[in-house]
């Protein structure tokens, strides 16, 4: 998903039959210590009660699951860091309610499945190569983090985020190893950024890393709710004409099932939207939720986004690599994109163990500036933003266009029913449905 439209669309897919917010802020379990001293510690920079601005805010509401959460202790407010985190967990008169050794972790950010995550890792690397404008972190910040871990190893000392023994040891007799689990957004599609973080964080714990797409969900009565959702995506450089063409691209797709297989060609007749979808710009409803009985019923409960126009959908800005363009590179499809792939193959971005055009899933870089329609700011794209075109021409900040498709699916097994996590709103009752099915995840 582009930067610029995952704050605004993650999470925001649910559509909830909720109490007023008044009443979801204050019917959640206060923040006191757990009952049990066997714990689970959570890292959400942002995240629970006091910080929910509505029923869609995605940190807001992983945050309200996990203060329901029993044995749960969620560290947010004043932990700038993963790796504050950590030192909060060995240091405990930073926060009386931490005993150790903990029973699992939890990291909450949004993230991406090219590698993303809107977090901050720690004090030396705070932000994206590509210049995001929240603190974020991404594979050449983990390269970086790993090379200075061996060397921090070699001296007798731990990474900045390596998590110790002492931590999370000693076990329960028989008990299974500890687990640090990412609540974060199909992160577990990069798997070249999952073992990378693996290598940072180190062999103490096991590491967990969502597949797919994480939505929250509360009502403030009958409690929390934490599912997964599909994201099928097709693009094209034209529009899509009409419904049949829509459907044929995702059949086209080959997508699979959390479970490895191929989704069935009458699904796309089911999931997608009734009727003309082209340049609608609408969206279908989303679907609500029973907490009690999470059971999918019917079949009009997805969400498409359907694309009015082109979509800028990469930027790639200035001055560098594009410091040497012209006019003359601008002039028609063809000079624009044999400009930029010229350019970009020389971009260390797009080298070395994972470069950016694999993140963003082609396998050459060809292939991506082929999927692309290039054109610099102020240059007569026809579907340029408004605001940009203000702002007059910039030869050296260019930007792909793309239409992009995208269906929201919730994951259910073979008889229809959710993988779901479940709090009760009096932090007692608890389901762990999604947690323990291991398809919906890698593990490190």
């Amino acid at each position: 998903m582009d930067r610029r439209n995952f704050l605004k669309t993650v999470g925001a897919s649910v559509g909830i039959s909720v109490l007023p917010l008044n009443l979801i802020l204050t019917k959640y379990v206060s923040a006191k210590c757990p009952d049990d001293r066997w714990t689970d510690y959570v890292f959400a920079p942002g995240a629970g009660s006091p910080n929910v601005k509505s029923a869609s805010d995605w940190e807001g509401l992983a945050g309200v699951y996990f203060e329901r959460r029993p044995n749960t202790r969620l560290l947010a407010g004043g932990q700038p860091s993963v790796e504050a985190f950590v030192d909060t967990l060995l240091t405990p008169a930073r926060d009386a309610c931490v005993t150790l050794p903990a029973r699992d972790l939890f990291i909450v950010s949004h993230g991406t499945p090219d590698g993303w995550m809107a977090i901050r890792m720690d004090s030396t690397h705070p932000n994206s190569i590509r210049g995001a404008i929240i603190e974020s972190v991404e594979f050449g910040d983990l390269e970086d983090m790993a090379r200075e871990k061996q060397q921090r190893n070699a001296q007798g000392d731990r990474g900045s985020i390596e998590i110790p023994h002492k931590a999370v040891s000693p076990r329960p007799t028989g008990g299974a190893k500890a687990r640090l689990r990412l609540v974060a957004c199909q992160v577990g599609e990069a798997v070249t950024f999952v073992d990378k973080l693996k290598e940072v964080i180190g062999d103490e714990v096991a590491l967990r890393v969502p597949k797919f797409r994480d939505f929250f969900v509360t009502d403030g009565f009958s409690g929390s709710v934490e599912y997964f959702g599909y994201v099928f995506v097709v693009s094209s450089l034209t529009d899509l004409p009409d419904r049949a063409a829509v459907k044929k691209a995702f059949i086209d797709a080959r997508e699979k099932l959390f479970n490895g297989n191929p989704v069935p060609d009458s699904e796309w007749e089911k999931w997608l939207p009734k009727g003309d979808i082209q340049k609608t710009g609408t969206r279908v409803p989303s679907f609500s939720i029973v907490v009690l009985n999470p059971k999918i019923e019917g079949l009009d409960k997805r969400r498409l986004e359907v694309p009015d126009g082109y979509k800028a959908d990469v930027d790639i800005f200035g001055p560098e690599p594009f410091a040497s363009a012209t006019e003359a590179d601008a002039a028609s499809e063809t000079t624009r994109r044999s400009f930029v792939e010229s350019k970009l193959s020389t971009d260390t971005r797009f080298k070395g163990a994972f470069p950016l055009h694999q993140r963003l899933g082609f396998d050459t870089l060809a292939l991506f500036t082929a999927a692309y329609d290039w054109w610099p700011r102020g240059f007569g794209a026809p579907w340029e933003k408004k605001e940009d075109a203000k702002r007059g021409k910039d030869i050296k900040e260019w930007r792909g266009y793309r239409n992009r498709y995208v269906l929201i699916v919730p994951i259910t097994n073979a008889d229809g029913f959710l993988f779901y996590n479940y709090v009760g709103s009096n932090g007692q009752s608890l389901h762990q449905g999604l947690e323990n099915e291991d398809a919906l995840f890698i593990t490190r």
